[in-house]
């Protein structure tokens, strides 16, 4: 038997770290991410997680920063933070890979890597009152509730039901 480098089990342990685990409060928060937060607290709050929070990138236009969003994408975490450009204050949450995350509400996972969340799994939760999009281009269907966003992938084979929609 091999043995592994201080470096490889480090390595080893930092692949299969746990899930970012966040209580959903629609219209409020995600975890320790609170609607309306500016943008400077955010990213004071990621850079002190730095442990739980690994890789991070910051997205903004150089040429017209009042024109689009700005963005702290979780990129390991597959969560994304939309902050308005002119009050830079946190409008959105999105939630592009659920699988990455373990996410709870009123004090039940609902989603985590064991539990890959479904739009069924999402209405019987918060209930179908708000009507998802669907963006052609990326093949992708966004499920809206107050302040945050699920993204799921959409199979091409069932793209038609969604474009028709």
């Amino acid at each position: 038997v091999a043995e592994r480098t201080d470096a490889e089990v480090r390595a080893a342990l930092v692949e299969r770290r746990a899930p970012l685990s966040l209580e959903l409060w629609p219209g409020v928060s995600l975890g320790p991410f609170r609607l309306g937060m500016p943008v400077r607290d955010a990213i004071a709050l990621v850079q002190s997680k730095q442990r739980l929070i690994r890789r991070v990138e910051l997205k903004y236009c150089d040429e017209r920063p009042v024109a689009n969003d700005i963005l702290v994408d979780l990129v390991d975490d597959g969560l994304l933070l939309r902050f308005e450009p002119r009050s830079q204050r946190l409008k959105t949450i999105e939630v592009y890979d659920a699988r990455r995350l373990r996410l709870s509400y009123s004090n039940g996972v609902f989603c985590s890597p064991e539990r890959t969340p479904t739009l069924v799994l999402l209405y019987n939760h918060f209930g179908p009152s708000y009507p998802g999009t669907y963006d052609v281009a990326r093949s992708q269907y966004y499920l809206h509730y107050p302040g945050v966003t699920f993204t799921f992938p959409i199979p091409p084979k069932y793209a038609h039901r969604y474009a028709a929609a």
